[in-house]
């Protein structure tokens, strides 16, 4: 990412991008090589995002209906517009008939650390730490060793 930075992408390079069959290899190669980052960055984004169009689908229709019934007015069916990101529209329109899918309970939840990440965790802090106070230790000893005694 460092070196790309300067590599200039073209308007055509960003046009090729867009074709479906470049974005469905891209993915299945992100799939393939990493499958765990895949779960969690694109399937479990498309289905959080599949129940929030489901939940304002739902919602939106009710508050028609009562407000159709109330002013005696013919229903009309709400359609609803998502813009989303063109990697994730293959698999809302895969995952939109689906019943089997996680909750939003389950995507939400966030496991507790494990003791692995809990000892590198501290880990990190105490060398980060001992080398701030090492480099203070240091600076103040150069400094304070300059100095002489005024009496």
């Amino acid at each position: 990412m460092l070196i790309s930075n300067n590599v200039k992408i073209t308007p055509e390079e960003v046009e090729r991008c867009k074709e479906k069959d470049m974005l469905e290899e891209v993915l299945r190669e992100i799939a393939g090589e990493f499958p765990q980052l895949s779960q969690i960055f694109i399937f479990e984004r498309d289905v959080y995002m599949l129940h929030v169009l489901r939940t304002m689908l739902q919602k939106t229709t009710e508050q028609k209906m009562i407000a159709a019934k109330s002013c005696g007015a013919a229903f009309q069916p709400v359609n609803v517009v998502a813009v989303v990101g063109i990697g994730h529209v293959p698999g809302i329109t895969n995952v939109w008939e689906k019943e089997d899918l996680p909750t939003i309970e389950e995507l939400l939840f966030i496991p507790p650390p494990t003791l692995t990440s809990k000892i590198v965790g501290t880990a990190c802090r105490v060398v980060i730490y001992g080398t701030l106070a090492y480099g203070i230790y240091r600076v103040s000893r150069f400094t304070f060793g300059k100095v002489r005694p005024y009496f």
